[in-house]
């Protein structure tokens, strides 16, 4: 799989949550995506996820189901 170049990418204004308990995953993740224009926002845990959502509108969340603690359904759940 090739992504598009990110100068024949349009920009994007959309808020992406990447919720994982892999901090290198993380990482990568919202690297990538703000590279792309995204206004990405980190997150290792489920609570941590839910706390970033009562003060933020995100458009998206990229969630990780099988996290220590609080899971990925358990979040969900909560969402």
């Amino acid at each position: 799989m090739t992504l598009p170049d990110k100068e024949q990418t349009p920009p994007s204004t959309a808020t992406v949550l990447v919720v994982d308990d892999n901090e290198d995953l993380v990482d990568i993740l919202t690297r990538l995506l703000s590279r792309y224009g995204m206004n990405a926002l980190p997150a290792y845990n489920g609570p941590e996820c839910l706390d970033i959502v009562c003060g933020t509108a995100v458009d998206v969340i990229v969630l990780d189901v099988m996290m220590p603690g609080m899971d990925g359904l358990a979040v969900c759940v909560k969402l």
